[in-house]
């Protein structure tokens, strides 16, 4: 065989090593890997935006839940939303305010028949603007 030959040869099985080489690598074998920090798909909160009619705290095997009613705003006024939360929640709801408020509440409930109420944000109307515009 002539030296050009071999050159040739040897030059094609390097590119053909390289190819295969590079398919192995991104094959569907899964890596293992750990992951740096936790980070959340999707929002751990539920939201609820609206006036608070009523609470009913009740006891239920033992433990108290608080009944929720809540007319959401801007919806049909005959339409009401009932939330169950756990434990005594009425110390955070304010039934002498008529402004509307915003629920903050876990999305997956704490226990099997309730949600963790995180926070109650009372919502105020904007002022409105004086004669001389400002």
């Amino acid at each position: 065989m002539k030296l050009g030959c071999r050159v040739v040869l040897v030059l094609g099985l390097a590119a053909l090593v390289l190819i295969l080489a590079s398919s192995l690598e991104s094959s569907t074998v899964p890596k293992k890997s750990k992951p740096s920090s936790l980070a959340y798909q999707d929002n751990p909160y539920q939201y609820l935006y609206g006036n608070v009619v009523r609470a009913q705290v009740f006891r239920h095997g033992g433990q108290l839940f608080t009944n929720v009613e809540v007319k959401p705003v801007q919806t049909y006024p005959m339409f009401s939303q009932f939330v169950t939360f756990c434990d005594n929640q009425e110390d955070k709801l304010d039934f002498t305010t008529s402004e509307p408020v915003v629920l903050v509440y876990s999305r997956i409930m704490h226990r099997q028949d309730c949600y963790e109420l995180l926070r109650v944000d009372v919502v105020q109307k904007a002022r409105q603007v004086g004669s001389s515009g400002y």
